[in-house]
């Protein structure tokens, strides 16, 4: 059986862009933004990962900043304790992308908590 990434590669391979259309452009008006906030809030599927990206968002994509902070103030350490939890979080993370590459649902505790507790484990 082919994989999900050759069958999505063959179907972008057999489009023929001739028949590709350009949607029309949306006019700009007032309140745009929140029909689209109310639009989407009435859908879970839409309003459930919008939601879930915004709590990961604020939590843990600061590493930047936080990481070599959190090596200097907490562990009175340099270079080679920002590198040994670099390190650290690089290989949790091939393992949990590995381990989420082979579930099949997408939407289960067991796919959520990693993602809820990395938010957690970063807030001092």
């Amino acid at each position: 059986m082919p994989s999900r990434t050759s069958r999505c590669s063959v179907g972008l391979w057999l489009i023929r862009p001739s028949e590709l259309r350009a949607a029309p452009r949306a006019v700009k008006e007032k309140g745009q933004v929140r029909a689209g906030l109310a639009y989407a809030k009435s859908r879970s599927t839409l309003w459930i990962p919008l939601v879930v990206m915004a709590i990961v968002g604020t939590l843990t994509y600061n590493f930047g900043v936080v990481l070599p902070l959190l090596a200097e103030r907490t562990f009175d350490g340099g270079e080679a304790t920002f590198t040994a939890l670099y390190s650290v979080l690089s290989v949790g993370s091939l393992v949990g992308a590995l381990a989420a590459a082979r579930r099949w649902a997408t939407w289960s505790p067991p796919t959520m908590s990693p993602r809820c507790s990395s938010g957690r484990s970063t807030r001092r």
